[in-house]
């Protein structure tokens, strides 16, 4: 995903649609957004979750200030986006933002709540 991401200036938001192994079905551009910030609809998210019959995902977007430390928004939409995953049964298993020089696994700073990976 970096190299989809390196220099991008304006926020980018892609779902990575994994099977039963845990493998890649596909790696799909959700929204584009402005420098800082993005508009996410949980809606399109499922919905090419639900076309890509992808048994769980991973969210991956990039921050153009290259800080890869959330925003309380993005913390706010992942929990919003995990809880109707769980639901769905379509784990969320991870939400990772990408800068130019590092990231930030949501899940590996216990930012994400997951019934099915807690």
């Amino acid at each position: 995903m970096k190299k989809d991401l390196f220099r991008k200036q304006k926020e980018h938001l892609y779902l990575i649609s994994l099977n039963s192994r845990n493998k890649l079905i596909s790696k799909d551009l959700i929204t584009v957004g402005t420098i800082n910030e993005t508009l996410l609809s949980p809606r399109e998210v499922f919905k090419q979750a639900f076309l890509r019959n992808a048994v769980s995902m991973v969210l991956v977007h990039n921050h153009p200030s290259n800080d890869p430390t959330p925003s309380s928004e993005d913390i706010k939409i992942t929990q919003k986006l995990c809880d109707v995953a769980n639901e769905m049964a379509i784990p969320l298993l991870d939400h990772i933002i990408i800068t130019d020089t590092s990231f930030t696994s949501m899940k590996g700073t216990g930012l994400l709540s997951n019934k099915f990976i807690d």
